[in-house]
């Protein structure tokens, strides 16, 4: 996870990076996930959800206005 964490923070200085939702479905994967936010430290909004549906609708909310 650490590893995955320091590649998210190398590809932040390069580029732009668009919102990431996780879904994470049980309490490992979402300790897993809350564990992957806090390394990333990427400068893009992320958040984490229990259902795929709720993090369409997040994502879906990010997308910038025409």
């Amino acid at each position: 996870m650490m590893a995955l964490g320091a590649r998210l923070r190398g590809y932040a200085t390069t580029s732009g990076m668009a919102p990431l939702a996780i879904v994470a479905s049980t309490s490992e994967s979402f300790e897993r996930a809350q564990l992957f936010a806090a390394l990333a430290e990427a400068r893009r909004p992320i958040k984490i959800f229990r259902e795929l549906h709720e993090a369409w609708q997040w994502l879906d909310a990010q997308a910038p206005s025409p």
